[in-house]
């Protein structure tokens, strides 16, 4: 984790290794300074040219090296001074991030302290003497047995235990609590020269909050201990809400600016900017006397026009915002920096959203509701007509921007997007090191695997190998975004999961035969190996990543989530697929994995009965529930009149499943039948057109359209109940 920080303030991770002997060893910067504590006795003695100024100024830059760390989804939980080294030359370093915690990650270590033995509540203040001996920089222990620092830094949440409460909001009591020690000289909640234990410390923070700073030192500057008692408000939504802010407010005090959390406005701006320019202010007095009357009437007219502008300027910022959200796709590892700048910008709006409900609340009362239409206001003016629509669509829009929801909020879309980012090398590649040295060898080695004549794969990110399908004999890969891999059953077939991802089967790639003499042409295609779908994409692979199920026969029609997704356009199918970093098949590579290596009318065979027991289509038990509706196959029960359950029927030579029958799979390309197919991919004509080709037949057609060569074309926009998809993925790999 803490070689993932890279900021001057945290220090370095030259190197991470195994050696020799097995041995797992790190190298790191040679750190050499002093403690954060000691540079505060130093500056509260006015020692080696030390001062308060100077020291408040070691705690903005450990403040900016936590923000740092807080934007790249990492919070520290235990920050103290005893964790802040300064150097000789005035470097400032943040240390120890041995019980940090990556947001949306579970963490390793459980914060909560452990009670001793008989001890039922944190509360309870032990009276024995080792209890008395302890001391308050003694540690305590986790749940898990890992030692905590000093109690006293601890915010409310972390004291008492509610492990999911701690964020970046507790990092920010911390560092106020380091603030406090400077000004007090003594940490919280421990009075000077006496010795309490790390429990009796823990309880006086249940019990309520620290000795006040102006009782401790009534001669600290007012604008520094307002800033500490905002850091350390035992509500998190009374604190700074980002670690920038705290170090912002601390650095307006050292300029002699305006400190936001003792007193903000006009006024106090007026009175920070003349004292910092005395003989300017007085050579002007005389004329501001003059001008006041005139003065009050611009600074108002000049609020106004701001809180107008700032209105207009979030409206634009909002639609802006959103539409470079959506852009922000596959979630790899490239897109973390950009996700990163933009969460910064993003989270500074959201953050407005109060300031605009107030101001929408403030204009709606100077007009009346109309009781005869939902939500609309009569106004006096046109001006404050166009006003409220503008305003209540703004606070309209940031509520969906910031919901919680990430299927919903865009801010919560793209912090779970920047998680997945962060994390998806490891989860997939460094977590699997060994299961894709296994399949590396095993796809390059002819002897085991000789339909990919000695292919060389690299580890795919986002990909997991889960082993080899025992009667095709392809190596297959779960996909983590879609859901967990599936495990095999005794046999080695899949046991298939609504919580399951996308199973990827490698094809080897090769020349083949595409299209049929009735069909408008044949060609020769040479296609490089890349991977398929086992199954067309389902319902809930789709519903898990886009947060709906847009198909007919859903659950509440009785149906399972492992029936296939339908009900969806070309567009949408590109969009999902594409955001997954993913592709939809050409029509030389959809063919290609239809036919499994066959070149009959069906892969199959040359007859329609063959097709029985491998495809769901049109038969007597869709005549039984729909009577005269469809045309359907004569003595024919494949026992499913509607949809199926991926996974239902035999599979092709390359294992997968209903490339016949079942829904109807959209392609990515659309040009005609005689143009060429390029060699590589296959792809030909125009990707981004009006119409679009569909393969290989459904639930509610005969035989006949579940030909491998069969083309069907199609508005991209059409939505039917029997039009799916099967994604692919280009693989990186050589001969």
């Amino acid at each position: 984790m803490t070689a993932q920080l890279d900021h001057p303030g945290i220090v370095p991770v030259h190197e991470l290794g195994v050696d020799v002997y097995g041995r797992v060893y790190f190298t790191m910067q040679l750190v050499k300074g002093r403690e954060l504590r000691e540079i505060f006795d130093l500056a509260r003695a006015g020692k080696e040219g030390w001062s308060l100024p100077r020291a408040v100024g070691v705690v903005v830059k450990a403040c900016q090296a936590v923000a740092y760390a807080h934007a790249k989804g990492v919070i520290h939980r235990d920050l103290k001074p005893a964790n802040v080294m300064v150097g000789r030359f005035g470097e400032v370093y943040v240390m120890d991030w041995g019980l940090a915690k990556i947001v949306g990650k579970k963490p390793l270590i459980d914060l909560r302290p452990k009670l001793d033995s008989g001890t039922t509540s944190l509360t309870t203040v032990h009276s024995s003497q080792r209890d008395e001996t302890e001391g308050s920089d003694s540690p305590l222990i986790t749940m898990d047995g890992t030692i905590i620092g000093t109690p006293a830094y601890m915010s409310l949440e972390q004291a008492s235990g509610q492990v999911d409460e701690v964020d970046h909001i507790s990092d920010i009591y911390s560092l106020g609590a380091i603030l406090y020690s400077l000004i007090a000289g003594q940490p919280p909640y421990v009075p000077p020269n006496v010795k309490i234990s790390a429990r009796t410390i823990l309880a006086r923070i249940l019990d309520g909050p620290p000795t006040p700073l102006h009782k401790v030192n009534p001669s600290a500057p007012p604008e520094l201990m307002a800033i500490c008692e905002k850091a350390m408000a035992r509500s998190k939504t009374d604190r700074y809400p980002s670690a920038l802010e705290l170090a912002e407010d601390l650095q307006a005090y050292l300029d002699g600016r305006v400190v936001q959390a003792y007193e903000t406005g006009s006024v106090a701006e007026l009175k920070k900017w003349v004292r910092r320019n005395r003989g300017t202010a007085i050579a002007g007095a005389l004329a501001l006397t003059v001008l006041v009357a005139g003065l009050g009437t611009v600074l108002w007219v000049q609020t106004k026009a701001n809180h107008d502008i700032l209105r207009l300027a979030d409206v634009k910022r909002l639609k802006d915002y959103v539409e470079e959200a959506d852009k922000l796709w596959p979630c790899v590892p490239a897109r973390v920096e950009e996700m990163e700048k933009w969460l910064i910008k993003a989270e500074e709006l959201a953050r407005r959203l109060d300031e605009h409900r107030a101001s929408l609340a403030a204009l709606e009362t100077l007009g009346t509701r109309n009781q005869g239409a939902e939500n609309h206001w009569l106004f006096a003016t046109p001006e404050q007509d166009w006003q409220h629509e503008t305003l209540a669509g703004l606070v309209k829009g940031l509520e969906r921007f910031s919901d919680p929801d990430s299927k919903k909020g865009t801010l919560a879309s793209v912090t779970e997007r920047l998680v997945f980012s962060r994390t998806v090398e490891r989860e997939s590649v460094e977590n699997h090191r060994a299961e894709w040295d296994t399949a590396s060898h095993s796809i390059a080695n002819p002897g085991e695997c000789p339909q990919y004549q000695g292919l060389r794969i690299e580890p795919q990110l986002g990909l997991v190998p889960i082993g080899r399908d025992p009667v095709s004999g392809l190596w297959e890969f779960g996909h983590l975004q879609t859901g967990i891999p599936p495990g095999r059953d005794a046999g080695g077939k899949l046991k298939l999961l609504d919580d399951n991802g996308l199973v990827f089967v490698l094809l080897p790639g090769g020349k083949f035969q595409m299209g049929a003499e009735n069909e408008g042409a044949v060609h020769e295609v040479v296609l490089d190996p890349f991977f398929a779908s086992k199954y067309e994409m389902t319902q809930s692979q789709w519903q898990r990543f886009t947060g709906e199920n847009p198909s007919g026969f859903s659950p509440k029609g009785g149906f399972s989530l492992l029936c296939p997704v339908e009900l969806i356009s070309l567009e949408q199918a590109r969009q999902v697929v594409e955001r997954l970093g993913l592709e939809l098949p050409t029509e030389a590579q959809w063919e290609y994995l239809a036919r499994a290596g066959t070149s009959t009318k069906y892969w199959t065979g040359d007859t329609d009965e063959t097709l029985l027991g491998a495809a769901n289509i049109a038969d007597e038990s869709l005549r039984a529930e729909r009577p005269g509706r469809y045309q359907c196959e004569d003595r024919w029960n494949d026992g499913s009149p509607f949809l199926a359950p991926v996974g239902s029927y035999r599979a092709n030579g390359f294992g997968l499943h209903d490339t016949a029958g079942n829904v109807w799979e959209w392609v990515g390309d659309y040009g005609p039948a005689t143009e060429p197919p390029s060699r590589g991919t296959g792809a030909r004509g125009n990707r981004v057109s009006t119409m679009g080709f569909c393969r290989g037949g459904g639930w509610n057609t005969k035989a006949y359209p579940c030909r491998s060569a069969n083309r069907f074309p199609y508005s991209a926009t059409n939505r039917t109940n029997d039009l799916g998809v099967r994604p692919v993925l280009g693989s990186r790999g050589s001969r």
